[in-house]
Parts: structure tokens; sequence; C-alpha cells
């Protein structure tokens, strides 16, 4: 996922390295719809649900 603009209040920002989100920011981004989600749900304070993967992990 590859955040391209944040537009806190009216203005919009190029984020950079440096650049911290705040509440009530709007992030416009690109990438895996799933990873979109996953992280959305992260922001938004909402619990991630995960199932056990049919590997093994090491």
């Amino acid at each position: 996922m590859l955040i391209v603009s944040v537009k806190r209040n009216e203005e919009v920002l190029v984020p950079r390295g440096t650049t911290r989100l705040e509440r009530f920011d709007t992030l416009q981004v690109i990438g895996d719809t799933t990873v979109i989600e996953a992280v959305r749900l992260m922001l938004s304070g909402e619990t991630l649900r995960f199932r056990p993967s049919s590997t093994p992990q090491k």
C-alpha cells in the first residue's frame, strides 16, 4: 500500500518519511485491496481477525 496524499482540513499534503498521520486525516492510497482494508480496520481501531495458516510456520 502506498499513501499518495493526506488531506488535513482543507490542505492536501504529499506525505514524506517524517509525515505523521493525525486524527481525521483523509488518505488517498493505492495498493492491494486486502491490505488497504486491513490497514483501514487497524487505523479505525477495529479488530482484525486472521484465519490460521494451513502451512506451518518455522
